[in-house]
């Protein structure tokens, strides 16, 4: 038990510090870790949307929920645009698969493609996605 712990800490600790370039080949479990960093980052920003109605712009980590030694794995970003929370990830399109079962396979998860929220399930969800995200970013929305 204790040498699965310092594994899974060690895969934690050297996803933090190495980027999540296209080019490497992460293995399923990796790729679940790292969703469900973002799907908690994610949950936290929707928490304090929820909590301070009128936000606008971003919410800074700083302000969020976070639980005790949270680190963020990723590059997430989040921003507050015409009512909506955009949580999002510069090319997650390997990580969709796991953050839609983490969030129950969700509606208001998709890739952006073209400006418009699209998920690998549902196709395109009608919703067009605000310029700031670039094309190719996984994408929450949250109201």
């Amino acid at each position: 038990m204790f040498a699965y712990a310092v594994t899974i800490f060690l895969v934690c600790l050297s996803l933090i510090f190495l980027p999540m370039p296209e080019d490497l080949n992460y293995n399923t479990t990796d790729l679940k870790i790292v969703a469900a960093n973002f799907v908690h980052y994610q949950g936290a920003t929707a928490q304090f949307f929820s909590d301070n109605p009128g936000t606008v712009g971003e919410i800074p980590q700083a302000s969020m929920e976070l639980m005790p030694g949270y680190n963020p794995i990723g590059t997430w970003q989040n921003e507050v645009s015409g009512g909506i929370l955009y949580s999002y990830v510069l090319n997650g399109q390997r990580l969709i698969p796991s953050v839609l079962k983490q969030m129950k396979n969700s509606k208001r998860v998709g890739l952006n493609q073209a400006g418009r929220l699209v998920s690998p399930l549902y196709g395109d969800l009608g919703l067009v996605l605000p310029a700031f995200i670039p094309e190719g970013s996984l994408v929450t929305v949250f109201q």
